[in-house]
């Protein structure tokens, strides 16, 4: 126990007690049922801040855990089921569009990035590190996930977001976005039109479990001048049939 450091344990405690507390904590909480020294326990928070595995909000000052060992468990474990379905279909995708394709799921309102393919050809790759976060209101992923949400669900956390104008394209007035949604729960795909980042586009549809939810989408991602070229239609009609045989395969799998 010795050549233990303490600060590292300490930390560590007060991560595995936020993960199992299921809910967001103020510091005086943490502080007083971890029963650990205030000043400890803010320095510990800040590290895991930094390293990202937790975060904090910025209205109720309250922390949280981020999906960042959920990240790392799946670099970890090469073998999990749900990278042994979908690697599979990535890799086909690129070859057949030339484009990165990419996965994610949803955090809150936030779309968190957890498997990326980019073509070894393209001379444009978009490259990220898994784990990044981005709006749910201005991507192709996160339009797919509101989409699908039950109603009840996406009214209260549309009415949470503070939208902000990433581009001239973010869609920020509410009313619009629903129409859109609406849309892109017919079509079956959704399309980011430079909204959150200018020049890239994206095209994303949903992958749908065994149990019929919509956890996870997959996005064709590139420069809005590659993906304009090769059709909006044409690519939505690809990322849609490629979405049904992935969830065609965990059905089955299941």
């Amino acid at each position: 126990m010795a050549e233990l450091s303490k600060t590292t344990l300490r930390t560590l405690d007060i991560l595995e007690f936020m993960v199992k507390s299921k809910k967001p904590l103020s510091l005086d909480e943490i502080t007083r049922i971890t029963g650990k020294n205030k000043t400890a326990v803010f320095r510990s928070l800040q590290t895991l801040i930094y390293k990202k595995y937790i975060a904090q909000d910025k209205d109720t000052n309250k922390y949280y855990v981020t999906l960042k060992l959920s990240t790392l468990g799946r670099e970890i474990m090469q073998s999990m089921d749900l990278g042994e379905i979908v690697f599979p279909f990535m890799k086909d995708l690129v070859e057949e569009i030339n484009l990165s394709v990419h996965c994610s799921t949803r955090e809150g309102s936030e779309v968190v990035f957890i498997y990326n393919v980019d073509p070894p050809s393209s001379d444009f790759k978009i490259s990220f590190d898994l784990g990044k976060r981005s709006p749910i209101y201005c991507t192709a992923a996160g339009k797919i996930f509101l989409a699908y949400m039950p109603f009840e669900e996406r009214e209260k956390l549309l009415k949470s977001i503070n939208f902000k104008k990433h581009t001239h394209n973010t869609i920020t007035e509410l009313s619009k976005l629903k129409k859109e949604l609406d849309i892109i729960y017919k079509k079956g795909y959704a399309v980011d039109n430079e909204e959150h980042n200018q020049g890239i586009m994206c095209i994303g549809a949903p992958i749908i479990d065994y149990q019929g939810n919509v956890k996870i989408a997959i996005s064709i991602i590139g420069l809005a001048s590659n993906v304009k070229r090769k059709g909006l239609n044409n690519l939505g009609k690809i990322i849609k049939e490629k979405a049904w045989e992935i969830s065609h395969k965990m059905t089955t799998y299941q």
